[in-house]
């Protein structure tokens, strides 16, 4: 629970002011002031939202006294000197405007709005909480836990076909073990440190390639298709297992916040395109399809734990990232081998490359909308308080 500064004591249905004469009800959101002019209606409309203050800005409607924690309007990012408009759908009474410069909880100002007129009450959407995302956290670490075994139980074969100088069932064995630790990417920033050492790129390390703290599957990939001397390769896998049998020890105690994971599906898939489509994460064994694939499987995963808090927000959007996912996965099954591997990234034709492009971009400005639907917000106190 956060304080809040209130603008304006008493209620407001119209407020004067430059947008007076405006049918649409406008929205002064400043460094220390937010404000309505215009006579909101019952109904849905939009409100224009006027950011004058010095830096962007974040509006919310929601409701007043018993109705506090339902909200009936947002729009972010909302940059300074600029208008956007909100979507809002009132019924008759009384709401709290909140304005958040700087887009940050830390100094939410407030007013009240009155909306006078005859029509039916609007039920208003209850935000998501904290305590709603504790159980997709908690299936997504189960789903974790099992990815982190099978990569434990993988690594061993792949050490016995190395010391074997089984060079090539190596290199086939490579990317079906690297993506059980693909497919775990919303865990990435919860574990630290430990992340750049299992899946760390060479890519701003002082001596790139050849500095010591390059370490895990990067460093396995370049060893394997470099001709690396078995031993060498072999103390990387050695190493390799031991990051993730500390990385499986340490996971119950793996905090993963609401905010990061409403975030996680969209940057999964983001970073599938910009890193391992286009072959940059795999430059030796051009295997950034098979990345891709499975990090496009990890993003569908997170989805399927957050799709019911989806859903509640916006009913029709998970049919829309469902068939998205779809469009994908029908892309990348095509790009298959019969051995179960991905074509390479650096043979697929101008057209396989546009399709797939196009699709996960596509499916990213679909994944882009659940953060700002489902992401807790701070509950403003009742301005009644004060």
């Amino acid at each position: 629970m956060i304080a809040l500064v209130v603008v304006g004591a008493a209620a407001i249905a119209l407020v004067a002011g430059s947008h007076q004469a405006s049918a649409t009800p406008v929205v002064m959101a400043g460094d220390h002031s937010c404000t309505l002019s215009g006579r909101p209606h019952p109904g849905a409309q939009y409100f224009t939202v006027d950011d004058v203050g010095a830096s962007a800005t974040e509006v919310d409607i929601f409701g007043f006294g018993p109705t506090l924690t339902l909200q009936y309007g947002e729009i972010e990012d909302v940059g300074p000197g600029t208008s956007a408009p909100m979507p809002v759908d009132l019924g008759p009474g009384r709401y709290t405007l909140v304005c958040e410069p700087g887009r940050t909880d830390d100094n939410p100002i407030t007013s009240t709005i009155v909306v006078t007129g005859s029509g039916p009450a609007v039920g208003g959407i209850e935000p998501t909480t904290d305590d709603d995302f504790a159980g997709p956290i908690g299936a997504y670490k189960a789903y974790v836990a099992t990815q982190l075994a099978a990569l434990s139980a993988g690594l061993g074969p792949l050490r016995s076909e190395v010391t074997a100088g089984n060079t090539a069932a190596a290199e086939a064995d490579y990317p079906l073990v690297h993506a059980d630790y693909e497919r775990i990417g919303a865990a990435y920033d919860a574990f630290g440190t430990l992340n750049d050492d299992i899946n760390g790129l060479s890519d701003g390390l002082p001596l790139g390639p050849a500095d010591p703290d390059f370490t895990g599957f990067h460093k396995l990939e370049l060893q394997l298709w470099s001709g690396a001397a078995t031993p060498v390769v072999v103390a990387t896998i050695d190493r390799l297992s031991s990051d993730v049998f500390h990385l499986r020890a340490m996971l119950p105690l793996v905090v993963i916040t609401s905010l990061d994971y409403a975030t996680r599906a969209h940057e999964i898939l983001e970073n599938a395109l910009q890193e391992q489509v286009t072959g940059l994460a795999e430059p030796n064994s051009h295997t950034g399809i098979d990345d891709a694939a499975a990090s496009t499987t990890g993003a569908e995963e997170v989805f399927a734990t957050l799709r019911p808090l989806v859903a509640r927000q916006e009913p029709t959007l998970p049919s829309v990232v469902t068939a998205g996912f779809a469009r994908v996965d029908g892309i990348l099954a095509s790009l298959q081998t019969a051995s179960g591997l991905y074509l390479p990234d650096n043979s697929l034709s101008i057209s396989q490359h546009e399709q797939l492009t196009a699709a996960m971009s596509s499916l990213l400005e679909e994944l882009a909308q659940i953060p700002g639907l489902i992401t807790p917000p701070q509950e403003p106190r009742d301005v009644n308080e004060h």
